[in-house]
């Protein structure tokens, strides 16, 4: 069974992406996939050691601890996962930085259902 972590500070946003991701998954018929989310990045990185995380959709902006592509250079030893960056910013000046730091992909807040798919078709 692939896994996929989502992260962001907003728990309602959360909550979103996460059904988001499920409906996607079902139209898509990609299955059986366990999504995990949470809150902190610092649990994202705890969570990535105890357990196999094939797909990680992080936050960029992650206040009080470290953001995503703090999380993101920590799980450089872990080819086999994919990481994925969201973000309010500029993609374009955010593309450049995340291929420097191991981000596979970068999505735009807010996050539309096309580009979601595409991530989901690619990387589970």
């Amino acid at each position: 069974m692939k896994t996929i972590l989502i992260v962001d500070n907003h728990p309602e946003f959360l909550i979103a992406v996460s059904h988001l991701v499920a409906d996607l998954l079902q139209d898509l018929q990609k299955g059986p996939v366990k999504i995990l989310r949470t809150t902190s990045a610092i649990a994202a990185f705890n969570a990535s050691r105890s357990q196999r995380i094939d797909l990680l959709i992080t936050d960029y902006q992650i206040p009080n601890e470290m953001n995503g592509f703090q999380l993101i250079s920590r799980l450089r030893d872990r080819p086999e996962m994919r990481k994925v960056l969201m973000t309010f910013g500029s993609l374009e000046l955010l593309e450049a930085l995340a291929a420097e730091q191991g981000v596979d992909d970068v999505l735009r807040k807010p996050i539309e259902e096309n580009e979601l798919r595409t991530i989901l078709e690619k990387y589970i």
